[in-house]
């Protein structure tokens, strides 16, 4: 089974986080967001590209087109905080609980 198998992905509705400085309100500092459209297949990292609807906390949504969607929480922070540092948003999939 090759690794682009295992990885999750990404359909239009399914809710995810978001953290960057267009998702921090109220003190919040990830939003959920939902997946408003997919670009292409899953990276062989398990990135892949969506369009958003983001919610941040007692804020109006916001529209984000082209950001990545990382399979964990830690590649998606390393992309905003450190890491590549190179992204201004970035999404990752929630913990099932």
């Amino acid at each position: 089974m090759s690794n682009i198998e295992t990885i999750t992905r990404a359909t239009i509705g399914r809710v995810v986080h978001v953290i960057g400085k267009g998702a921090e309100s109220n003190g919040a500092t990830v939003a959920p967001a939902m997946i408003t459209r997919v670009w292409g297949e899953p990276t062989e990292n398990g990135k892949q590209m969506v369009n958003l609807t983001i919610f941040p906390d007692y804020a109006k949504p916001q529209y984000q087109g082209s950001v990545w969607l990382y399979p964990s929480p830690r590649a998606a922070h390393d992309a905003v905080d450190g890491g590549t540092g190179t992204e201004l948003f970035a999404a990752y999939w929630p913990e099932r609980g």
